[in-house]
């Protein structure tokens, strides 16, 4: 579940919090935060007030359901017979070519799929409609 040991493990448990108690864009803007300030202490918290995102549930729900919602991810992926990590899977299909193309600039696809009402994370990509 975790290939870089504790540290990746605590931050995608409070990816997984966020993800499991917050609407869609506050989770994807809060992930992008972490992304973006590397995980740490300090940056579950500033990432939390932020966006709205109560720090207080996010550890609450990281130290009692955490573990729960990592190993659920993961039986979740094992679905998509995942030859890779990170693999990427968008709307319950792994589409190979958007896998491939995340790998270059996540971002850029993730915004892709939530162009009809995009996160604030995603103002910087500009598509046609």
């Amino acid at each position: 579940m975790c290939q870089h040991g504790e540290r990746e493990c605590l931050g995608n448990k409070y990816f997984s919090c966020a993800i499991a108690n917050s609407p869609t864009k506050v989770a994807l803007e809060y992930i992008a935060c972490l992304e973006r300030e590397r995980v740490s202490d300090e940056s579950f918290a500033q990432c939390a007030k932020e966006f709205g995102v109560s720090y207080e549930e996010l550890q609450s729900c990281v130290e009692t359901k955490g573990l729960d919602l990592l190993v659920a991810h993961s039986k979740r992926a094992q679905q998509f017979k995942i030859d890779h990590l990170p693999t990427i899977v968008f709307n319950d299909v792994l589409d190979k070519s958007a896998d491939e193309e995340a790998y270059l600039d996540f971002r850029k696809v993730v915004c892709k799929f939530l162009q009809k009402d995009p996160p604030k994370a995603c103002s910087s990509y500009i598509y046609s409609k």
